[in-house]
């Protein structure tokens, strides 16, 4: 989700869901039954200094995915 920063803690959400809960994993495995249904989703990532809610990140990075039916 980003650097190698210690001091980070990560916030994501799938197609404008909720905001999952704060996580010092930079490389978290994403579940959401959203993600079953084919088609292009949108994940928002945002970052903070740990236990620092006032160091949100006001412009979260997007990144498009693509998933297709598999026969």
């Amino acid at each position: 989700l980003g650097g190698d920063a210690a001091d980070l803690e990560y916030s994501y959400q799938i197609d404008a869901g909720t905001w999952s809960a704060w996580s010092t994993n930079p490389k978290p495995t994403l579940t959401s039954p959203v993600l079953w249904l084919p088609g292009e989703h949108k994940i928002d990532v945002r970052a903070r200094r740990i236990g620092k809610p006032e160091t949100v990140d006001l412009s979260p990075q997007s990144l498009l995915v693509s998933f297709h039916a598999v026969e």
